[in-house]
């Protein structure tokens, strides 16, 4: 159909598509939507931006994204919680991977945690711009959309459920990263330095670790890095931003993959 949206478009026609609202609320606000009432939900969202502070390119970003991944046949999201007691299941609806994978081979994979904001997570500005970074560098890449305050338990679930399923997500099971963002990283140590105390409560996957191979902590500043903005200890790693040369190298050390190495090598020559 190749039906796109753009700032001509109005927050109802988004809001309101079939196509694209039942996914929605995992990639954008929608209690940004129901507040912005008649006539400013009938004008075009460029129009409409210039007297609100309405974010409409995020709106438009997430929503032409629903779009291409229906067309292309392709996942969009990928939940990971099954069993969960009846009065939690609901909660957990939106715990869902969005992946960005090759079928092509299996290869390290980095789950990504973006930080908070307003009580959501930066799922466009954080989470699509690194993994479509790290799907470049020849990586697996997943965002995890958790829940606030059970962080630690759906970053846990997250990577058992990648290794249980590693084969059909074309992943290297004792190869995989945990990448978060600002307040994230404090869960994600909780996970990493006292994995054992987290349980999965559905015990599917008592089995299988819940700790990363490595833990990757990007965007914010840390009172426990050194002066050149970096934190080690053991296989942890924290930098105040997050530059491509950080990543490469991280990914280099994390993959010893020749193949991994030359794109790297190629995007380098390219600049």
């Amino acid at each position: 159909m190749n039906e796109r949206f753009t700032l001509d478009s109005t927050v109802t026609e988004i809001s309101e598509n079939e196509r694209v609202n039942k996914k929605l609320p995992i990639f954008f606000d929608l209690a940004l939507c129901s507040q912005i009432k008649w006539p400013f939900s009938k004008m075009k969202l460029k129009n409409m931006m210039k007297m609100t502070k309405f974010p409409g390119q995020e709106l438009v970003d997430a929503a032409n994204f629903i779009l291409e991944r229906r067309e292309a046949g392709d996942k969009i999201t990928i939940p990971i919680w099954r069993g969960l007691p009846e009065n939690e299941a609901e909660a957990a609806e939106y715990v869902v991977l969005i992946p960005f994978i090759s079928d092509e081979e299996n290869r390290p994979a980095i789950l990504i945690c973006p930080d908070w904001e307003n009580g959501r997570q930066r799922m466009m500005d954080e989470g699509m711009k690194m993994a479509k970074t790290i799907f470049e560098l020849g990586c697996q890449a997943f965002i995890l959309n958790l829940r606030k305050e059970s962080e630690a338990d759906d970053m846990a679930r997250a990577l058992r459920f990648i290794r249980a399923n590693h084969e059909k997500l074309h992943v290297e099971e004792d190869k995989i990263a945990l990448l978060t963002f600002g307040e994230m990283k404090a869960a994600a140590r909780k996970l990493f330095f006292h994995s054992k105390r987290i349980k999965d409560v559905t015990h599917r996957y008592d089995a299988l670790k819940c700790e990363p191979e490595e833990l990757w902590i990007m965007g914010a500043s840390d009172e426990d890095a050194d002066k050149t903005g970096v934190f080690f200890s053991g296989s942890h790693y924290s930098l105040a931003d997050d530059s491509r040369e950080w990543l490469e190298t991280r990914i280099r050390k994390l993959s010893e993959n020749a193949e991994i190495e030359e794109k790297i090598n190629e995007g380098e020559q390219a600049e």
